[in-house]
Parts: structure tokens; sequence; C-alpha cells
């Protein structure tokens, strides 16, 4: 791959201020853009969209829905789902679905680029390599508001209001075109299309931050995972991880996003053999302090960060298996993820922090890591009747990594099952699996709210309702009621 597509420029303009552009609002013909460096220079803007709702809102907003968080979060943002606002007005409303569509928009354009010929310069390695990561771009970005705006496929198979499918390259004609909503299936779809394609035209491995075919094979085995196509989902993982190699167990789960090399100059990119894809972020443009704000912050505990349910000897009494208690039951450097922060002025009780996201200026933001695709590939064969001595293999692996001595002893499709499953939210913590997982599971009981109710898996009236300015805009998309 030529220099034009590179880091540094990626650093460098990640430190500008971009325009919010809308994927309604702005023509990319406006953007003068006819070659190779203007693709690139859409590329790093899309890489910064994600960026923006990764390490801000789509975390904690995932987490928010879950049985991860204490009713009685209230302070902030957070008291809008305690309190069952889920309004426009909803402090953590609108970055999700505006920089989603953000990165499809500057995939769109990329894609424009070079498949309509536009740029004329360029090596057809340069413009491989840029379609690839548009198309892995567009699914991630397309998956993702999804997740947040729409009812899980879990739902009827997807026949309920999903989001826009944005494809088109925008032109005048088409700038102002009124869109309404896919159906959730119709949006699967497109996603696994443009993985399919993504996957031919990525280079096997390619260095943070950019996406490799490994990202995008485990990004398909998510989408097909959360699809209950449990086949596909087993095929997706098992080839990720064959294409991985053994990964060493050095490599602890233990703050696997921390950045420990530091920022010299040239700068180093934090690297784990445990990261298939990883947002990097840098000193002059650090979009993680959303996520370190809410998971971690011992010195100042408030509770902005009252992150974890508190098992049945603290103040939550109401959740007999919460989180604290799971990683308790887990063990091993598990532990080690939690801080029992001291007391606070709302308090009488000493309060559990996750410190996953350690407390550090700034920290990578992790998007898929390899020990949730042993995890799906465990869950995956015991779904389809697959040897059992194989699933307990893939669950050991990540107990290994942990520094947990191997247990064979579960048998049975419920009890592997059950296993899985709590290994899987203590392993997954805040970073937003737990809430597709309870969709995907069908959970009636998400998350307790401050009235007494509880969040249904299909209870459309809990999802975050479409910002305005689209609805505005864009009279033909429903809203969420």
């Amino acid at each position: 791959m030529r220099a034009g597509f590179c880091l540094s420029a990626l650093l460098l303009l990640q430190a500008c201020n971009f325009l919010d552009l809308k994927p309604f609002d702005k023509k990319p013909a406006d953007l003068a853009l006819n070659s190779i460096s203007g693709a690139n220079s859409m590329l790093t803007q899309a890489y910064a969209a994600l960026n923006n709702y990764y390490g801000d809102n789509l975390y904690r907003v995932s987490e928010l829905y879950t049985d991860n968080i204490n009713e009685e979060t209230v302070e902030l943002s957070y008291g809008d789902f305690a309190g069952e606002s889920f309004g426009t007005f909803n402090g953590l409303n609108g970055g999700i679905w505006s920089n989603g569509y953000n990165a499809v928009f500057y995939s769109n354009v990329i894609i424009h680029i070079i498949e309509d010929n536009i740029a004329q310069d360029g090596t057809e390695e340069d413009k491989t390599a840029l379609r690839g990561q548009a198309y892995f771009v567009r699914a991630l970005g397309h998956f993702d508001v999804l997740n947040i705006y729409a009812l899980p496929y879990t739902v009827n198979n997807g026949a309920t209001p999903g989001i826009p499918i944005r494809t088109k390259y925008v032109t005048t004609e088409n700038a102002f075109e009124k869109i309404g909503r896919n159906t959730v299936a119709e949006v699967y779809t497109q996603i696994i299309s443009d993985l399919n394609k993504a996957i031919e035209l990525l280079p096997e491995i390619q260095p943070a931050p950019y996406a490799d075919k490994r990202a995008a094979k485990a990004l398909l085995a998510r989408v097909y995972f959360n699809m209950e196509n449990y086949q596909e989902a087993f095929n997706a993982s098992d080839a990720v991880i064959s294409a991985s190699g053994a990964q060493p167990r050095q490599d602890s789960i233990w703050r696997p996003f921390q950045v420990t090399l530091g920022f010299a100059s040239p700068r180093t990119i934090q690297s784990n053999a445990g990261l298939i894809f990883q947002l990097v972020e840098a000193p002059t443009q650090d979009n993680s302090g959303g996520i370190r704000g809410m998971f971690f912050a011992p010195t100042t505990p408030t509770l902005n960060n009252r992150y974890l349910a508190m098992d049945t000897v603290g103040i939550d009494n109401n959740y007999t298996s919460s989180i604290v208690a799971d990683f308790r039951a887990v063990g091993g450097d598990y532990l080690t993820q939690l801080s029992y922060a001291p007391v606070n002025k709302a308090f009488t009780t000493p309060v559990y922090a996750l410190n996953k996201f350690y407390n550090i200026n700034p920290v990578n933001i992790p998007v898929i890591r390899m020990n949730e695709m042993y995890l799906t590939r465990a869950e995956s064969r015991a779904m389809i009747g697959g040897d059992e001595a194989a699933v307990r293999s893939d669950v050991n692996y990540v107990r290994h990594i942990a520094h947990l001595d191997d247990d064979n002893s579960i048998s049975g499709k419920d009890n592997l099952l059950a296993w899985i499953h709590k290994l899987r939210r203590v392993e997954m913590a805040g970073e937003g699996d737990h809430f597709r997982e309870l969709r995907r599971l069908k959970s009636t009981a998400m998350r307790k709210l401050i009235s007494g109710n509880k969040v249904r898996y299909d209870d459309r009236s809990k999802l975050l309702k479409i910002p305005t300015s689209e609805t505005n805009a864009n009279p033909a998309i429903e809203q969420n009621n």
C-alpha cells in the first residue's frame, strides 16, 4: 500500500475539527475530490467519525441499557435512562446517529471516487485497499446505528423498522431525497453484502488503526451471531481464529487496551495480539474520554462512575446475580479489573468501578477482540450440536488468558451455554457486548428502572428516539414510539 494511505495523515487530520456532515446536506462534488489523495482524506474522516461515537456514547449507551448498571444511577445524562427518558433530549442521544452516518457518508464517497473512475491516479493496490476499508466502515456504521435505534433481529426475524440504508453517492439530484426506514432484516442483508466485499478486498494483515480481512470476518461473525445464524457465526469466527494462529498466554485480558508504550516521536501504536480491530487515539485527539469517565475514576467517585450493579450485600438487593457476583464467581485476573471505590457524598456504601479502561489519557478503543471470537465459536458450536470437548477447549482458552485452570467438568448443552454466558458477561464488560447479548437472548428484564419497570428486548418505546435533525429534514423516517 502506498504512502498516501498512512497513519501519519490520519493522526494529523484527526487533530482537526471536522464538519458534522449529514448524509443529506453535502454533495461530494463540493469537496473537489478527484484523486486517491481525496479518497484518503475521506477515509481519514470516516475513521474520525467512528472514533467520535465509539469513544463517547456507543459503549455508554449500550451498557446503560443493561443490568450491568445500577438502576439508581441518576446523575447527568444517565438519569435519562433510569428515569425512562429516551427522547430526543436524552443527553447521550444524537452522536451515534450523526457520526455513524457520517462514517457511512464518507465511505460512499470513497466507493464513488474509485468505482466510478473519478480518480485517475493511484495504483490498483491503492484502490483495492481503499474500497475494502470503505465497505468495512460502511458496514460497521450501519450495524452500530441499527443496534441502538432499532429492535434486534430476534424480534420477528428482523421484520421490524430498522434504519435507512444509505449506499448512494450524493448528487445534486438526490441530495435531499427522503429515505424511509428499511427493515432490520434488509439492513442486515446490506451489512453482510458489504462485509463480504470487504473480505475480498482487504489485505490479510493491516496494522492498526485500519481494518484487515480478520476484522471484516470477525464483524461478520458478530453479525451472524446476533441474527442467531449459528452455523455462519461458527464459520466466520472459526476462520478468524484459524487465520490468527495461537495467541500467547501473556497477552492478558487485564487492561488490554491501556496505552503502555507511550507517545514517542514517531508515535508507537499500541499493539496487542488479542485485539483484532481497535480505534487508535492520539494525545492531540483523544476521543476515549467518555468511556474512561464512565467506567473508571476512583479518585472522584460519583454516580457518574457507579458502573457496576452491586451484589446482594451492597445497595442493590434486586439483582441476585449481579455482575459483581459474576466477576467473583469467575475469578482469576478478572478480579483485578474491579476497583472498590471509597465512600462518596451520595452513598454510605463504597461502590465498584471497572478499571479495564484505565484512567490515563488517551486509551485506544477496542472494537473487536480475539476472545469474543473464541466465545462466539464456542456458543455457536454448542448451538449447532458440535463436539462438547471442542466447546470446552474454546472456553478454557479464554480462561487461560485470565490465568484460570481448565474446567472440563461442564457438560450438556444448557450447562455449557450458561457457563459461556457468565464468562462472556465478565470478559466483555464495558464494551457494549452485554446489550447485544440480552437482546439476542430475548431478555424481558434487560435493566430495571427507577419506576420498577424493566426494559424488554422487544419494547420499541424504550429505544432512543431518532434525532430531530434527521426527522425534521427527512419526514419519511418513522420515529421510535
